[in-house]
């Protein structure tokens, strides 16, 4: 079957050992040549491009960058590449619920940490968090960012917030119940 569109190509999945901050000697650097790149959806593609990560951080696009001394060279240039993509809506996974048991947040961290490290695998360079229990988003988004672990960054909530009766409100009233008397702000005197 011919495709007539240009197959996409995550370059964060082809970057993988680069942008894994956990497994990362200093110094590295990569110099792709890209077919095509796509860079935000309502500009043209560019194409051939070369693009220049250094220490798994993306410091060069342009269409006549030489290639750096040392730097491992992938080619690229029959696709179009994708830089990465951005998760704005995601809910970590923390293992099954069973009823009437829960794991540990440790236990619930570790868990999710499985699943940021498979996120990156598949493309995704940074996510947005939309609320944990026991503050799980919050220590992933440290240990990604000072390299402990592997994963996109993630842009964490730590508390839900949410309207009256809403999604992630824990407390039990109706949704008719009046919202004055469900929430009364704290006024200063």
């Amino acid at each position: 079957m011919k495709m007539s569109r240009p197959y996409l190509l995550a370059l964060a999945i082809t970057l993988l050992p680069t942008i894994s901050h956990a497994a990362e000697p200093t110094g590295t650097t990569l110099y792709v040549r890209c077919g095509k790149l796509m860079t935000t959806v309502s500009d043209p593609l560019k194409g051939p491009t070369s693009i220049i990560v250094t220490n798994g951080r993306i410091t060069a696009i342009g269409q006549s960058l030489a290639v750096p001394a040392g730097a491992t060279e992938l080619d690229l240039s029959k696709y179009t590449v994708v830089p990465g993509f951005i998760d704005s809506h995601i809910h970590l996974w923390s293992g099954p619920r069973t009823h009437g048991s829960s794991a540990s947040y440790g236990l619930q961290t570790l868990r999710a940490q499985e699943a940021v490290a498979y996120a990156l695998k598949s493309g995704i360079v940074g996510v947005r968090v939309l609320g944990t229990d026991g503050f799980i988003d919050v220590a992933l988004a440290d240990a990604v960012d000072e390299g402990t672990i592997s994963g996109p960054h993630i842009l964490p909530s730590g508390h839900q917030m949410s309207i009256p009766a809403g999604h992630s409100n824990s407390f039990t009233c109706p949704a008719t119940i009046p919202l004055d008397a469900f929430y009364t702000p704290l006024l200063s005197s």
